[in-house]
């Protein structure tokens, strides 16, 4: 059974954390992490901190992802 990845954000003003726990190995599952950052950005989140503490896992693709939020 593939554990799946787990995403919650919160947000006070224009700071939000994002928090996720599970494997980030890339894919359409991952992609979550993602869509949750540009989501934040959008309601007028300006500093966003990525907590990797529940990261049970992750590979290249998944680093590539995080890289790819600081550029969202």
């Amino acid at each position: 059974m593939k554990p799946g990845l787990k995403v919650a954000a919160q947000a006070s003003g224009s700071r939000a954390v994002v928090m996720f726990s599970g494997r980030l190995v890339g894919g359409v599952e991952a992609a979550v992490l993602l869509s949750r950052v540009r989501r934040l950005l959008g309601r007028g989140a300006r500093r966003i901190a990525i907590d990797l503490s529940g990261a049970r896992m992750m590979d290249c693709s998944g680093l590539g992802l995080v890289l790819a939020c600081r550029r969202a």
